[in-house]
């Protein structure tokens, strides 16, 4: 089925691949100006496709351009599409997004028990603007085997050294190499949003993951030279837990908390001047 620009498929009968147009939430759109409710009536064509998929068993993926929790997206357009994400949270299993350019993710919390239910993994770019260097990445879902859950279980990440490769003669053949795997590397059991929002959390305490994080934001280029302080920090941290526009509670309690660690390390920093 195909509607201005957004269509379902059903690879199989236990899985519906849903591809969005995210143009409808595009702030820089001026199309939507007379028509920003629900442009297209894409957001109630989604909700139709979702409980067609829930009456007949199928997981849903999900695939789009533009994350909703990113300023890209118009705040009316990301609240409606969290609310519908979160209705149908235990059919979707999977959301993949672009657009970024950076390394990142974007994780739903329940609106009213504010526990992780949902993911968007934002895919970094081949494009290498911005100090950045290239990559793409493949997905592993568990889609193979009967009674499939077509739950992500790894992805793996593969860039390009610029830098080392302009000192190669011209004619040599580029090889991507693999940058690092999900579950190996951020030492994660699963991929589970709770496991993500767990790895938030280590991100906002522990200094050694969070300039690994950093660095591999820009896959290693030019931009993971710059130094990345609190504003900086608050700012990417916000983007990991920030997927509905309108939904910021979570960026709010980063920022507390973020507070707290300084206060204690100056507190730290004034005992030893008294000692």
């Amino acid at each position: 089925m195909a509607k201005a620009g957004y269509f379902s498929y059903k690879v199989k009968p236990s899985l519906t691949i849903i591809s969005l147009n995210s143009n409808f939430c595009n702030n820089l759109n001026l199309w939507l100006l007379p028509s920003p409710a629900d442009p297209a009536s894409h957001l109630a064509w989604l909700v139709e496709e979702l409980l067609v998929a829930e009456k007949s068993g199928s997981m849903v993926h999900i695939i789009s351009h533009i994350p909703p929790g990113t300023s890209s997206c118009l705040g009316a357009w990301s609240h409606q599409y969290s609310r519908i994400i979160e209705r149908f949270s235990s059919i979707i299993t999977a959301q993949f997004f672009g657009h970024s350019h950076w390394d990142e993710f974007s994780v739903l919390f329940n609106s009213s028990t504010r526990q992780p239910i949902s993911m968007a993994y934002i895919t970094p770019s081949l494009t290498p603007h911005d100090g950045l260097n290239p990559a793409y990445r493949v997905y592993y879902t568990d889609s193979s085997r009967d009674n499939s859950t077509h739950l992500v279980l790894d992805h793996a990440t593969y860039s390009l050294d610029l830098e080392m490769v302009n000192t190669l003669p011209s004619n040599t053949t580029l090889s991507y190499t693999l940058e690092y795997t999900a579950r190996d590397s951020l030492g994660m059991q699963d991929l589970s949003p709770e496991s993500w929002g767990g790895f938030v959390q280590r991100l906002v305490r522990e200094e050694e993951a969070w300039d690994m994080f950093y660095r591999r934001y820009s896959r290693g280029g030019p931009h993971a030279h710059k130094k990345c302080k609190k504003t900086c920090k608050e700012d990417i941290l916000c983007r990991l837990v920030t997927f509905d526009r309108e939904d910021t509670m979570e960026c709010g309690r980063i920022k507390k908390e973020m507070k707290m660690i300084e206060m204690e390390q100056t507190e730290q920093w004034t005992v030893w001047d008294i000692l």
